[in-house]
């Protein structure tokens, strides 16, 4: 189907949200009721993921990140034909002639912005500034929005390596409608085209981070989209979310800790004594909520495989020692969580930290986009209600009469 046809994949469900019953092991408290929302997008499970019920791991074998889009935009994967017109669409999208308008005042706009604003708080200036000039605003259609998330997916790699180039002096390198969708973002957010093994790896890693299931921005994407929010100011929620402070800094604190190594020779009694302290490990669950993710040995996989190739000495011993932290964090009970396999496959791909969660997060404003999506006309039935905590009633202090 094209991206003007799009099949309507989501069912008729009983109620906006299911409201059932749970007990153990949900983490819920028995008697207490828990929101449980239909998705079509992703089924997670212990061992496996699967997209529109295809398994993850058959998707990053067998097919592109191009593909896994359009998945899940439209519900089934593409044949040839409708792969090559959504190629053609995302290239239009990223074709700077195409925006001239637009990157004259964005460019002005990246070049005065402080140079404290990191990289991923970007993300939020560039998903607005597209937002600002979308040519069919009051078109609410579901093609259209279709057409929104395409053109966030082209136009945000642009503004992000705009403000690259406006820190750096170094002029962006121009897309280039002959590149893969991995390459092309890789080669505009570093400036150096990708080798061949690193593309694919890139391919693999867009299509593993796609989807995360319902995560905090996820559920904060839809909320939005439930309670009125059109598709760029719900994916601008989550991109909110996905960019905190917290999470920004993730890849150069695992970066400089792979870089330092300081565990010296005994790295379990290093994570032992960070346990006892209360302090963790970084990017590591421990305890009852720790889950194997099922992408993560792709991640590492494709990292070891990457690293083994490197040229420089520098990114193979920054792997060595991830590969020695991680066996300790499993030795002690913990479980390294996905993004620490997508820092380490970036790591040992040679990109710069600033760069890793503007690179992850233009695959996930295309998930985002789904789930908006599919929430759209489905209201939030039930939301929070507040509990107040605050001082009983009490009266206003009698003030001096002053004469």
């Amino acid at each position: 189907m094209p991206p003007g046809e799009a099949k309507e994949w989501l069912p008729e469900f009983p109620g906006d949200d299911a409201v059932t019953e749970h007990g153990e092991g949900r983490g819920v408290r028995a008697g207490h009721r828990e929101m449980v929302t239909d998705t079509a997008i992703a089924d997670w499970s212990d061992r496996s993921v699967a997209y529109r019920g295809y398994d993850v791991l058959d998707l990053v074998r067998e097919s592109t990140f191009t593909e896994v889009a359009y998945l899940l935009l439209y519900g089934d994967l593409p044949d040839e034909v409708f792969l090559a017109d959504f190629r053609a669409v995302l290239a239009e999208s990223s074709d700077g002639a195409e925006w001239a308008d637009e990157s004259e005042w964005m460019g002005d706009l990246l070049r005065r912005l402080p140079l404290h604003v990191a990289l991923a708080d970007v993300l939020l200036t560039a998903i607005s500034a597209v937002a600002h000039f979308d040519p069919r605003p009051a078109d609410q259609s579901a093609d259209s929005d279709r057409a929104r998330a395409i053109r966030l997916m082209g136009r945000v790699p642009l503004i992000v390596a705009g403000r690259l180039a406006a820190t750096t002096g170094v002029e962006p390198v121009e897309p280039d409608a002959e590149r893969s969708f991995p390459s092309q973002l890789a080669t505009m957010l570093t400036g150096t085209v990708p080798s061949p093994l690193f593309e694919r790896a890139l391919d693999v890693l867009l299509i593993s981070v796609i989807d995360v299931g319902f995560s905090p921005a996820v559920q904060a994407a839809r909320l939005a989209a439930a309670t009125g929010a059109d598709l760029h100011g719900a994916v601008l929620a989550a991109a909110a979310v996905e960019t905190t402070s917290e999470r920004a800094g993730l890849s150069q604190q695992l970066v400089s800790l792979w870089e330092e190594r300081p565990w010296q020779d005994d790295t379990e009694g290093w994570v032992l004594e960070r346990l006892d302290a209360g302090l963790g490990v970084p990017g590591s669950i421990f305890g009852g909520r720790a889950a194997e993710d099922p992408r993560r040995e792709i991640g590492v996989a494709w990292a070891e495989h990457l690293a083994d190739e490197a040229e420089s000495d520098s990114v193979k011993a920054i792997d060595r020692a991830a590969a020695e932290l991680e066996a300790a964090v499993i030795a002690c009970g913990g479980v390294p969580d996905w993004d620490w396999a997508a820092i380490r496959l970036l790591a040992a791909g040679g990109v710069d930290p600033e760069c890793h969660l503007p690179l992850v997060a233009v695959a996930r404003l295309l998930g985002w986009s789904a789930h908006v999506l599919e929430q759209f006309g489905r209201p939030v039935s039930s939301v929070t209600r507040p509990h107040y905590v605050g001082p009983a009633a009490r009266d206003i202090p009698a003030r001096p009469v002053w004469d």
